[in-house]
C-alpha cells in the first residue's frame, strides 16, 4: 500500500487529470515557485534593512542584548539566560554572538542575528505553506510576513531577547502539529527522528521562551489524537523525551547550579479573576487594534482590521471546496491547529502575568499563523478556479466562488502588503529619532567625569555600549545586573544620569551640591558633596510630644527603640498630607530631621517648618522636595536598600521650639507609617573618620560578624575581604534580607557606629537588657555584647537596619483589647489576639491589631488583610485592602512574636449615611482570591470572615 505525505495527497489528482490540465500548473507552478522565492529574498532584505535602522535603537533591552553578545564574545560571560530573568534563554543573543566572532560585536551585526532568526522563521513558513497548499500558498504568506505590521516588523529586526526565536519555534511546532504523527507518515526511523525533532523543539521553547506553550499545548493535542496509544510507545516518547533534554539542557544544568533561581517567585502583581476580565477587554479593545496596525494616518486602521477580519475568514470557502477524504486533509489540521492555539493564547495570555503588560509584543505569533492561514486559503481557492480539468473541478458556481475569493483575496493581500511597505517611513522616522540615547552618549563620553559608574533608570541602559563600556549605568531597582550593581556600589562617588528619581530635590532637602553637565537632551550629575559635618541624634529626651495633625500623639511610637512600633498617620489635608508636630521641651539647636518611613506607602514630598514659641507664626526651613529613595551614608549617597531613611537637612543651623513636617504620602494611599523620628545635630567634621583603624581594631579578636552602616560596612568589607563577615546589602551578598539585618546578641559580634550615634546604641542595647563593652578607633565606637553563648529566644531580636540599631522584641500591648476580637488563622499558625480601642475622625475608622505568631514571621508573603464595612443586608459598602507582610516588620528568630498592624478605613463620597458593621480576614489574592480560614470563639465567622463589633457611622 503506498502511503503519501501531506503534500503527495495534494498532489493525487494530477496524475488522474489531463495533459492540458498537467501543463498549465506546470506553467503556473515555476511562476510561483519564482514570485515565492522574491518575495522571501524581499522579506530578508527588509529584516536586514530593519537591523541597520534599529541598529542605534534607544531601547533598554536590545541594549541587554548588545551587552550579552559583547560579554560573549569577549569571554567574560555566557549567560544561558537574558540578563536577570529565568523565563527567557539566550539562544537568539547567542546567534548574535555567533556573528558577532565573525564581524566583530556591532550594533548593527547584533541586530543581524535577530534578523537572522527572524529569517529562518521566513523560510520555514514558505516551506510549511508549499508543503500545503503549494507555491501559490507559500508566496501569499511569505508577504503577509515580509514586513507585516509596525510592531512585528521591529521586533523582527531589533534584537529584545527571544521574540523572532519564539515564532521560530512556533511555525515549526505547526508543521509538527499538523503532519507528524500521520498514519501516512513512513514509520521506525523517520518517525522516531520525527518525536525527536518535536522533543527538541519544545525543549528549546522551554529554555527559550514560555510564550511557546500556546503553540505546544495545540500541537501536542494534534499529535496525540493521531498517534493515539501509540504515545507510551519507546520508539515515540524516547526520542521525544531526549529531544526535549537536549533542547532545554542549559536551563537545567543553570538552575542545577544556582540552587534553581529561575523558579523563585517573581515580583509581579498577581493575576485575579477581576483583572483577566479586564485584561480580555483591553485585550479585543485596544491592543487588537493596535497589534494589526501599520502607523499610518487616517482610514488605514479600520480598512487595516477589516480587510485581515476577511482574509481569515476567507479559508474557510475554501475549506468547503476541499477534496475528498477531508479527515486526511492538512488544511483542516491547519484549521485546527489554528482554532486551538488562539484557544490557548487567549487563556495563556488573560490569566497569566504576560496580559498584566502593556504590550502587544506577547500577540507576535499569531501573524505567522494567520499568514500560513491565509495562504493556503487562497491558494486551494485558486486551484479549485484554475483546475477545470481536473477532478477537483466542481459545478460553475463552485468555481465562480473560488474565483471570486481568490481575486478578493489577492487584493486584500495586495493592500496589506502595500501598507506593510508604506510603514517603512514610519520605521525609519521611529528609529531616527530613538537614537537620542547614543548621540548622548557620545558626548558624555568625552566628560572624563561621566567614566565612572553612574545612578540610571532602566530605559537608558543603552549608554552602556554605545560608550563602548567606558560608562557604567546601573539601575538600583534592577538588581539583576549584579556584576554592574556590585561595580556601583564600591564607588567611591558615582553619578546620576537624567535626574533620576529627582536627585536634585534629594540634593536640595540635604543642603547638598553637585555639578551638573548636560549631553543631548539629557543631564548628567556628578562630584555629589556630602554634608560637611557628621550627624548626631539629639537625646529623644528633649522632646516633649509628637503630635500628628489629628492630634493623635505618637511620642512612644516614634522615639523609642523597638522596631515592632510605628505611627499609622492618616491625611490630615488635601493631596493625601500628613502633618507632625514635634515639641521640644526647651528651644534646640538642630540641622533637620531624619525618618525612617515604612515603604507601605512611601513618602512623596516634604516640607518643614519652625517657630519658637506655641503662638507664634511658622516659618520654613526646608522648602518643598519631592523626596525618593535616596540617602547619605558616609561620604557618598545611596539609593534604596536596608539602610534608607529619610533625611530632611535645613539650609543652616536654627534653634527651634517646634517643627512642623508636612509630609505627602504617595496619591491614593492611607497615610504613612513612620517608625523612628529623631532631631539630628551637626557632629564634628565629616572627615574625621579613620576607617582604617577600625578594621585594624576588628582584626584577631574573635569578631565574626560586624554591622555598621552601608559605607561603612562596605569600606569594612573592602579592608577585610571575606576575613569577617560585613552587613552589605542583601541585593549584593545574595544573602537573605534578615540574616543581613539580624545582630545576634554573642560577643562574636560587633555593632559599628559613629561616636555621635554612640549614645543611642547604647540606649538600644539597655532596653533590651543586653550587655556589652565597648572601645573607640578611627572616630567610631565599637560594641561588643558580653555574652558568649545565645540570649533566650521569646526576648526578641536586635536588628540592624535604617543605619541604627533597634531592639525588635515582644510587644508589651498595655492597653485592654476589645472583647470578641480574637481570631486565629490556623493554616498560617497565627493568632489575632485582639483589636485596640478603635479611633474615628470624621467617618474614618483606625483599626490598630495584635497579632503573634510561632516562627516569628508575619504571615506569608502574598497574604492580603482586607476590612469590609457592612450595611444592614450584610453587603460590602466600601472596604480597604492591604499587604499583610509589608505591613509589618517581620521578626527573623523562630520564638513567638507579637506586633501591631495598623489600618484606616473610611467612606466613599457616595456612601450613604448610616451604620456599617466592620469584618475582616485575610486572603491570597490569585484568580480565584482564597480566603485563610479562621476561628474565633469569641466572635461570629461568616464567609471566612470575622465580625467584628466595630460600627462606623457616616454622617450626612
Amino acid at each position: 500500500m503506498n502511503k503519501q505525505t501531506g503534500i503527495d495527497y495534494l498532489r493525487d489528482d494530477t496524475s488522474a487529470s489531463s495533459g492540458r490540465w498537467k501543463k498549465r500548473c506546470r506553467r503556473c507552478g515555476w511562476i510561483f515557485m519564482v514570485l515565492s522565492l522574491l518575495a522571501l529574498a524581499a522579506g530578508i532584505a527588509a529584516r536586514i534593512y530593519g537591523a541597520w535602522l534599529y541598529a542605534l535603537d534607544d531601547n533598554m533591552d536590545y541594549a541587554v542584548v548588545v551587552l550579552m553578545v559583547r560579554h560573549i564574545v569577549a569571554g567574560i560571560d555566557f549567560p544561558v539566560f537574558f540578563y536577570g530573568q529565568g523565563y527567557m534563554g539566550s539562544l537568539e543573543p547567542l546567534a548574535s554572538a555567533a556573528l558577532g566572532f565573525i564581524f566583530g560585536p556591532t550594533p548593527f551585526v547584533v541586530c543581524l542575528g535577530t534578523a537572522l532568526v527572524a529569517s529562518l522563521m521566513l523560510v520555514a513558513v514558505w516551506w510549511m505553506t508549499y508543503r500545503i497548499g503549494g507555491y501559490l500558498a507559500s508566496l501569499i504568506a511569505v508577504s503577509l510576513c515580509a514586513i507585516g505590521p509596525v510592531g512585528y516588523f521591529h521586533y523582527m529586526s531589533s534584537p529584545r531577547g527571544g521574540y523572532a526565536l519564539c515564532l521560530l519555534l512556533t511555525v515549526l511546532l505547526v508543521r509538527e502539529g499538523v503532519f507528524l504523527g500521520d498514519a501516512n507518515t513512513p514509520s521506525g526511523k523517520r518517525e522516531a527522528l520525527g518525536f525527536f525533532r518535536a522533543g527538541l523543539i519544545v525543549g528549546l521553547g522551554f529554555w527559550n521562551f514560555w510564550l511557546v506553550v500556546p503553540a505546544v499545548a495545540a500541537a501536542g493535542l494534534l499529535i496525540i489524537s493521531r498517534v493515539r496509544i501509540r504515545v507510551f510507545r519507546p520508539r515515540v516518547w524516547i526520542p521525544a523525551g531526549c529531544g526535549f533534554a537536549l533542547g532545554s539542557l542549559p536551563w537545567w544544568v543553570w538552575n542545577i547550579m544556582n540552587s534553581w533561581a529561575s523558579l523563585s517567585p517573581g515580583s509581579g502583581t498577581a493575576v485575579t479573576l477581576a483583572k483577566s476580565i479586564s485584561t480580555a477587554k483591553i485585550l479585543f479593545c485596544q491592543r487588537f487594534f493596535r497589534f494589526v496596525s501599520f502607523g499610518l494616518d487616517g482610514w488605514t486602521e479600520k480598512a487595516t482590521l477589516a480587510i485581515l477580519l476577511f482574509l481569515l475568514v476567507l479559508p474557510v470557502l475554501a475549506l468547503a471546496f476541499c477534496p475528498r477524504a477531508r479527515s486526511r486533509s492538512p488544511n483542516y489540521r491547519l484549521a485546527s491547529f489554528l482554532i486551538l492555539y488562539s484557544a490557548f493564547l487567549f487563556v495563556f495570555y488573560v490569566f497569566s502575568e504576560f496580559g498584566t503588560f502593556n504590550t502587544t509584543r506577547y500577540l507576535l505569533p499569531l501573524l505567522p499563523l494567520w499568514a500560513i492561514w491565509i495562504g493556503c486559503g487562497i491558494g486551494s481557492l485558486a486551484k479549485t478556479w484554475h483546475c477545470v480539468d481536473s477532478p477537483t473541478s466542481g459545478p460553475k458556481w463552485v468555481r465562480a466562488a473560488a474565483a471570486a475569493g481568490t481575486v478578493l483575496g489577492f487584493t486584500a493581500v495586495g493592500l496589506l502588503v502595500a501598507f506593510g511597505c508604506l510603514s517603512l517611513k514610519v520605521h525609519r522616522q521611529k528609529a531616527f529619532s530613538s537614537r537620542t540615547l547614543h548621540a548622548a552618549s557620545q558626548e558624555l563620553a568625552a566628560n572624563p567625569s561621566a567614566m565612572r559608574p553612574m545612578y540610571g533608570e532602566f530605559v537608558h541602559f543603552g549608554v552602556n555600549w554605545a560608550t563602548e563600556g567606558k560608562a557604567c549605568l546601573v539601575s538600583p531597582k534592577l538588581p539583576r545586573y549584579h556584576p554592574y550593581l556590585v561595580k556601583l556600589e564600591n564607588e567611591e562617588s558615582p553619578g546620576v544620569f537624567s535626574n533620576m528619581d529627582k536627585f536634585t530635590h534629594f540634593l536640595a532637602s540635604t543642603a547638598t551640591e553637585a555639578q551638573i553637565a548636560f549631553a543631548g537632551k539629557y543631564s548628567y550629575i556628578y562630584n555629589a558633596a556630602a554634608p560637611p559635618y557628621l550627624l548626631t541624634p539629639i537625646d529623644s529626651g528633649g522632646i516633649e510630644t509628637v503630635v500628628d495633625g489629628a492630634g493623635r500623639e505618637w511620642t512612644e511610637q516614634l522615639l523609642d527603640s523597638n522596631g515592632g512600633s510605628y505611627a499609622a498617620l492618616a491625611p490630615s489635608g488635601n493631596g493625601n498630607e500628613c502633618d507632625l508636630v514635634v515639641k521640644f521641651r526647651r528651644p534646640t539647636r538642630t540641622v533637620g530631621i531624619r525618618m525612617i518611613v515604612r515603604d507601605d506607602n512611601p513618602l512623596v514630598h516634604s516640607r518643614v517648618l519652625s517657630r519658637s514659641g506655641g503662638s507664634g507664626e511658622w516659618r520654613e526651613l526646608s522648602p518643598g522636595c519631592q523626596q525618593r529613595e535616596w540617602h547619605w551614608s558616609g561620604p557618598r549617597f545611596y539609593n534604596r536598600g536596608a539602610s534608607h531613611r529619610t533625611e530632611i537637612l535645613f539650609k543652616e543651623e536654627a534653634e527651634v521650639k517646634e517643627l512642623c513636617l508636612k509630609l505627602q504620602a504617595r496619591s491614593g494611599g492611607t497615610g504613612l507609617y513612620i517608625e523612628t523620628l529623631q532631631a539630628v545635630a551637626a557632629g564634628p567634621p565629616r572627615g574625621t573618620v579613620d576607617i582604617a583603624a577600625v578594621a585594624q581594631s576588628l582584626r584577631g579578636v574573635g569578631v565574626e560578624r560586624v554591622f555598621a552602616d552601608r559605607w561603612y560596612a562596605n569600606e569594612l568589607h573592602r579592608l577585610l575581604g571575606e576575613e569577617i563577615w560585613t552587613s552589605r546589602e542583601p541585593e549584593i551578598t545574595g544573602e537573605e534580607r534578615w540574616w543581613v539585618n539580624t545582630a545576634p546578641a554573642v560577643h562574636s559580634t560587633a555593632v559599628v557606629v559613629l561616636d555621635g550615634e554612640a549614645e543611642r546604641t547604647r540606649s538600644v542595647f539597655a532596653d533590651a537588657e543586653v550587655g556589652v563593652v565597648e572601645s573607640k578607633a578611627g572616630g567610631m565606637t565599637i560594641f561588643r555584647p558580653v555574652a558568649e553563648t545565645p540570649r533566650p529566644e521569646s526576648e526578641g531580636a536586635l536588628c540592624f537596619y535604617g543605619g541604627q540599631l533597634m531592639c525588635n522584641r515582644p510587644m508589651d500591648i498595655g492597653v485592654e483589647l476589645m472583647p470578641g476580637t480574637a481570631a486565629s488563622f490556623p493554616r498560617l499558625g497565627l493568632k489575632l489576639l485582639g483589636l485596640m480601642p478603635v479611633e474615628y475622625d470624621n467617618g474614618a475608622a483606625t483599626i490598630s491589631m495584635i497579632w503573634e505568631k510561632d516562627g516569628g514571621t508575619a504571615g506569608e508573603g502574598n497574604a492580603f488583610i482586607f476590612l469590609h464595612a457592612l450595611d444592614a443586608e450584610g453587603k460590602t459598602a466600601f472596604q480597604t485592602d492591604r499587604v499583610f507582610a509589608r505591613n509589618t516588620r517581620p521578626f527573623p528568630t523562630p520564638s513567638p512574636s507579637r506586633w501591631l498592624t495598623t489600618y484606616v478605613i473610611e467612606p466613599l463620597p457616595d456612601t450613604p449615611p448610616g451604620e456599617y458593621n466592620l469584618a475582616m480576614g485575610l486572603c491570597r489574592p490569585g484568580l480565584f482570591s482564597k480566603c485563610f480560614e479562621m476561628e474565633s470563639e469569641d466572635a461570629p465567622v461568616d464567609k471566612r470572615r470575622i465580625l467584628l463589633p466595630v460600627k462606623i457611622n457616616v454622617a450626612d
